[in-house]
């Protein structure tokens, strides 16, 4: 039996359906170059990979990795001065860089996912996905 509640099951399942529609900046490039979208940027052609990297992205990536990892201060209103933050955002980005390597080997490139779409309608990428990660990543 699942420990997920039914729900959020039933949110993320409708989330990666075909025809379904994410907000503009959702997709990070690593994503986009991933899928393939519709005419007016529509999901297509998901499969079980692809799925995967949805789910995974918004669970593992987006709240595992990004939230509670990397800035747990926040997630659980602790105070910051308890942490070894230069630790945690290396875990994080263990963390985050396995994932990344998982997604690389089991979805591969979409040639021309994008190509039925108008330059307007061409899905923008999400704008640094991972802040606390790039601000570390800048501090060296």
């Amino acid at each position: 039996m699942s420990s997920f509640p039914t729900q959020t099951l039933h949110f993320l399942s409708r989330l990666c359906e075909n025809e379904s529609y994410l907000p503009p900046n959702y997709f990070t490039d690593f994503e986009i170059n991933r899928l393939h979208f519709g005419y007016l940027g529509t999901l297509k052609h998901m499969n079980p990979e692809r799925v995967k990297l949805i789910i995974g992205g918004i669970v593992f990536i987006r709240v595992f990795v990004h939230i509670i990892l990397m800035q747990p201060w926040d997630a659980f209103s602790l105070s910051k001065d308890k942490f070894n933050v230069e630790k945690i955002f290396n875990i994080g980005s263990v963390w985050y860089n396995v994932a990344m390597e998982l997604f690389k080997s089991s979805v591969p490139l979409s040639e021309g996912g994008q190509k039925v779409l108008n330059l307007d309608l061409k899905i923008q990428p999400k704008k640094k996905l991972l802040n606390a990660l790039s601000i570390f990543l800048l501090s060296f």
